[in-house]
C-alpha cells in the first residue's frame, strides 16, 4: 500500500475531507518546500473569522521539530503542541504532546507517541503513552504488517492495561493493487475471542488517483452502504473537490464537501469547506490557508525573481532582486513570525548584516508572498 486514505470506521464526520486533504498535501511537501502556517477560519454571521493557527518549525535538515497550535480569542492564544525527536534519516522517532494551561499559564505534557521501523522507513509500531503526574503510562499500540513489496497489509490496535497487557482491540486488513494503491480495506473489531466485521472501504481510482471510497458497514448479516466520498482533479491531476455522501433510504444525500485552489505545484493554497444544511443548500463552516518555507537558489521553481545568498550564511547575505522587486519591504523573521530585521528593497542586490544571528534557521520575506529559508551557520 502507498497510500492510506481510510479517516474511519463509522460514518463520515465533520472534517474527513479537510483530512484528506491534509494528508495529500504533506504527500506534496518534499525537501524542497515545508508548511510555514496553516490558518483556520470559520464562518460566523456572513463573514470568514480568524479561529486557530498551526505554527511549523524545522531544524537544519528541514525536518519537522514543532508544530504548534493556537486559538484566536482577540489574540493568539497557545493551546497545544507537538515536538518531535526525529532520527537521522529525517523519520519521527518520538513526538511528545502538551497541553497550554491557561490559568498556570505552562506547558503541561499530555502524550507521546513512540515508533520504530524497517528497513524502508515503513512504520512497524507506534506505542502511545499518556502523562499522568509523575509518569508516563502505556496506553495503546499500532503494530504495522507489510508484503514482500513493501505494501501495507494489517493495521492491528492494541490496548493496554495492567491486568491484560496489550490486548486486541481492532485491525484493518488491506487488499491492494499491483501499483501498491488499496482496493479495499476491512476494519474488523476483537470480542473475546473471535474477530468481528465492523467497516469495509472500496476504493475506485483513475489513473492511480482515488476518485471514489465507499463506505459499508456489516449489519450481522449483509455488508450495507453507509457513506460514500468522491474525490475530483483539474488537468495537472491535483486536487480541487471532494464531496462526502450519506446513505439514508435508499438515496445519497449530500453531508459536506471541500474546494482545493492550488500552487502550480499541487500544493494547496486554500481549502474551503462547507456543510448541506436543512434547506438543501452548501453553507460554508470553515477554510484552511497554507503558506510554505521555500528553501532558496537552488530550487527553481519558487521565487525566481529573488534569492538568498550564500545560503548557508555566516556574517552576511545578499538578497538579489529584479527591479519589480525594488521598492518593496522585506522582513527577516524566525520561524515563529518574530520580526528581526526590515528594510526597502533599494538595488538590484541588497547586503544584509546577520552576524549576531544566532546559529539556525530564519525567514526572508519580500513583500506579502514571496518567503525563502535562510540557514545561519
Amino acid at each position: 500500500m502507498k497510500t492510506n486514505f481510510t479517516f474511519g470506521t463509522g460514518q463520515s464526520n465533520f472534517g474527513t475531507l479537510m483530512l484528506f486533504f491534509i494528508c495529500f498535501l504533506f504527500s506534496l511537501n518534499s525537501h524542497s518546500q515545508k508548511i510555514l502556517n496553516a490558518l483556520t477560519d470559520v464562518w460566523k454571521n456572513g463573514t470568514w473569522q480568524e479561529s486557530d493557527q498551526t505554527l511549523y518549525t524545522y531544524d537544519g535538515n528541514m525536518y519537522l521539530t514543532r508544530d504548534q497550535t493556537q486559538n484566536f480569542n482577540v489574540t493568539w492564544i497557545d493551546l497545544f503542541k507537538t515536538d518531535y525527536i526525529n532520527n537521522a534519516d529525517g523519520t519521527v522517532q518520538q513526538s511528545t504532546s502538551q497541553l497550554w494551561n491557561t490559568t498556570s499559564h505552562v506547558w503541561e505534557l499530555s502524550s507521546r507517541t513512540t515508533n520504530t521501523y524497517n528497513a524502508d522507513k515503513k512504520v512497524l509500531t507506534s506505542v502511545a503513552e499518556y502523562y499522568y503526574d509523575p509518569s508516563w503510562q502505556l496506553v495503546s499500540k499500532q503494530i504495522y504488517s507489510y508484503d514482500g513489496n513493501n505494501y501495507l497489509t494489517k493495521a492491528l490496535s492494541q490496548t493496554y492495561d495492567l491486568i491484560t497487557p496489550w490486548k486486541d482491540a481492532s485491525q484493518i486488513t488491506y487488499t491492494n493493487n499491483p501499483d501498491g494503491t488499496v482496493s479495499q480495506s476491512l476494519t474488523q473489531i476483537w470480542d473475546v475471542s473471535t474477530w468481528k466485521d465492523r467497516n469495509r472501504v472500496t476504493y475506485t481510482y483513475n489513473n492511480s488517483k482515488v476518485v471514489m471510497e465507499l463506505h459499508e458497514k456489516w449489519n450481522g448479516t449483509i455488508w450495507e452502504n453507509e457513506s460514500k466520498d468522491t474525490y475530483d482533479y483539474d488537468t495537472n491531476g491535483y486536487i480541487i473537490h471532494t464531496l462526502t455522501q450519506n446513505w439514508n433510504g435508499g438515496v445519497w444525500n449530500n453531508e459536506e464537501q471541500s474546494f482545493a485552489t492550488n500552487y502550480t505545484n499541487g500544493a494547496p493554497h486554500q481549502i474551503v469547506s462547507q456543510f448541506w444544511n436543512s434547506s438543501n443548500a452548501w453553507d460554508n463552516t470553515y477554510r484552511i490557508t497554507f503558506n510554505y518555507i521555500t528553501l532558496g537558489i537552488d530550487d527553481p521553481v519558487f521565487e525566481k525573481n529573488f534569492a538568498v545568498f550564500p545560503n548557508p550564511a555566516h556574517d552576511k547575505i545578499t538578497i538579489k532582486a529584479d527591479s519589480d522587486n525594488v521598492g518593496e519591504k522585506y522582513l527577516v523573521t524566525n520561524q515563529v513570525g518574530q520580526q528581526l530585521l526590515n528594510g526597502t528593497i533599494t538595488n538590484l542586490e541588497t547586503v544584509i548584516d546577520v552576524n549576531e544571528f544566532s546559529s539556525g534557521i530564519y525567514l526572508v520575506k519580500i513583500g506579502p508572498n514571496k518567503i525563502l529559508k535562510l540557514v545561519k551557520k
